[in-house]
């Protein structure tokens, strides 16, 4: 480094040898003397802010991914909870077999026949059986139910584990159902939150058992009617039309189409009571 005074040769010295003037500084240590530090400004790190986190939605009263179903808890830890359950996935494979394999033996004992023939014969053998696999849903769905509320007070089951069987991601719930009369967890949290619902739940169970029995009942008879039709004319064909029975047909579907409209102000009214149930725990009244 040479003076910048008497432009002798200073070596690493902070003031020339030579005349004593101090050594110039550097244009970086200029810029950093410039700048004034703060001594008081603490280092902060930045944070990530997540969107549409699900903290901000879910209060802790309401069920989360992590919260135990209670109902999956009963097929696991009550045993006739688990064995009405898998008697229950056999009937359903039952109701779709029994078609198929009543349409194969009609098909193999009539071979030759004309297809509608075969067609509405199975249907006549396999809805007296479908009527029975019915029946035996029913029966299920009664018992099912009694246990289901029998363990829910017993293993005093918490709102959040029972709402958690009709919750689903981002805090949303299911409040509307098909026609049924199978067990549903609906049942049970309107048995304990709100007999209202309970008693409408009942109330579309039976119009619905009505209404299945009825229309079982049509085509059975409509299977019966056109059975002998269909094994004289081929489906759709001049003969076929002007010997079918539209009178039947017609009856069934006006009496389809009124109970149809029955089951759907049930189920309007069922689905309004449950949104109202679900503010209700949603506002903690339930804790």
């Amino acid at each position: 480094m040479f003076c910048g005074k008497c432009g002798k040769d200073m070596g690493d010295n902070n003031f020339c040898p030579n005349c004593g003037a101090p050594s110039p500084k550097s244009p970086e240590e200029e810029i950093a003397n410039a700048i004034p530090v703060d001594d008081n400004v603490e280092e902060t790190t930045p944070v990530k802010v997540e969107k549409n986190s699900q903290s901000s939605k879910v209060k802790s009263h309401e069920p989360t991914a992590e919260t135990e179903d209670f109902e999956k808890r009963l097929k696991k830890e009550c045993l006739p909870y688990k064995i009405l359950s898998i008697i229950e996935n056999v009937r359903v494979g039952f109701v779709i077999g029994v078609g198929v394999i009543s349409f194969l033996l009609i098909w193999l004992l009539n071979w030759g026949e004309k297809f509608g023939y075969i067609l509405f014969n199975a249907v006549a053998v396999a809805v007296p059986f479908e009527i029975v696999l019915f029946v035996i849903a029913g029966i299920l769905g009664i018992i099912t139910t009694i246990i289901f509320i029998m363990q829910m007070y017993k293993r005093n089951a918490s709102s959040k584990e029972l709402f958690k069987t009709v919750w689903f991601e981002d805090s949303d719930y299911i409040t509307k159902r098909d026609a049924s009369i199978q067990f549903e967890t609906w049942d049970a949290i309107s048995f304990k939150y709100n007999k209202a619902a309970f008693v409408v739940a009942i109330i579309q169970k039976l119009v619905y058992s009505a209404t299945w029995t009825i229309e079982a009942i049509l085509i059975l008879i409509a299977m019966t009617l056109l059975s002998p039709v269909a094994k004289e004319y081929s489906l759709f064909t001049y003969g076929f039309n002007n010997a079918f029975p539209l009178k039947a047909i017609g009856v069934m579907l006006i009496i389809s189409l009124v109970v149809g409209v029955i089951n759907f102000v049930i189920k309007f009214v069922y689905s309004a009571l449950n949104k109202k149930t679900i503010e209700r725990f949603r506002n903690g009244e339930f804790e």
